[in-house]
């Protein structure tokens, strides 16, 4: 019988040096401390976004009382008699005249 010839098996096997995997273990720590920070950062502005809605909301109820005091007094004063206050319908109206300054004019006089 002929001889066989020996087939050499050949795996594909990665060869990393020990400075190659703690470079990836390191970087996946990193990565990993990464995402923890963005989830608190997320939850932080999510806080603040809350705590700003809800001074939002105080603001509002503010300008209501404010607006609505207003409102109350225009009313108040539209409602008003002007003759029961004392006041009267002018009878005549004379306007001052212009008195001209012997001072510096732009038109130059």
């Amino acid at each position: 019988m002929p001889k066989r010839k020996a087939h050499r098996r050949t795996t594909l096997a990665l060869i990393m040096p020990d400075k190659t995997l703690m470079v990836l273990s390191y970087m996946s720590i990193a990565l990993f401390l990464t995402y923890v920070v963005f989830i608190v950062v997320t939850v932080y502005f999510a806080t603040m976004q809350t705590g700003l809605a809800a001074n939002v909301r105080q603001t509002e109820v503010g300008i209501t009382a404010l607006e609505k005091k207003y409102y109350d007094g225009v009313s108040q004063v539209s409602s008003a008699d002007p003759h029961g206050a004392g006041y009267v319908t002018p009878t005549e109206i004379h306007y001052a005249q212009a008195r001209i300054s012997s001072g510096l004019t732009f038109a130059g006089n």
